[in-house]
């Protein structure tokens, strides 16, 4: 038996001619190249799917936060921090011609953070917050104070995000 299969294999080795030994190695790196080139084209147009869905979720987010901007705005006089970050804000308060004095405190969640007081002229200050989710910040007129304020604006407050934490 075993003369047999050995006899049937060499049969077999030496019907298989010299030149389809070498066409069957030539076209094993054809089939390994058009493979490859079906793996890149494949990987491109990963690429740009990921790219449309990432941009798609970009501008939700986008209006998300323009949404959430327009309803801050229309909250006049209290700010609510929309995301937890560091804020920066300034503040100007003017003194009316009757001799008493202008003063405001920033006031962050019923807590007095900093103060701006002059007896004459304007007074002005600005502080660094780092705020929470749903924070509120506003401000508050000193008691036996006032603040003068026309179309000049010579009153304000602001502020802005300096950096989301």
């Amino acid at each position: 038996m075993k003369i047999s299969v050995s006899f049937m294999l060499l049969l077999l080795l030496s019907s298989v001619s010299a030149n389809e030994s070498v066409e069957s190695q030539q076209t094993y790196p054809q089939e390994i190249y058009a493979t490859l080139r079906e793996m890149n084209v494949s990987l491109v147009q990963l690429k740009e799917d990921v790219t449309t869905e990432l941009a798609a979720q970009l501008k939700t987010e986008v209006d998300r936060q323009k949404t959430e901007v327009e309803k801050l705005n229309e909250q006049l006089g209290v700010f609510t921090a929309p995301v937890r970050g560091a804020y920066s804000f300034e503040w100007w308060v003017t003194y009316d011609n009757g001799g008493h004095p202008a003063s405001a405190v920033l006031v962050k969640n019923s807590e007095n953070v900093f103060m701006a007081w002059q007896k004459q002229g304007s007074a002005s200050n600005g502080v660094t917050l780092l705020l929470e989710v749903g924070d509120v910040v506003f401000m508050r007129l000193v008691a036996t104070t006032v603040a003068r304020d026309n179309q000049n604006h010579h009153t304000t407050f602001s502020g802005h995000l300096l950096f989301p934490m």
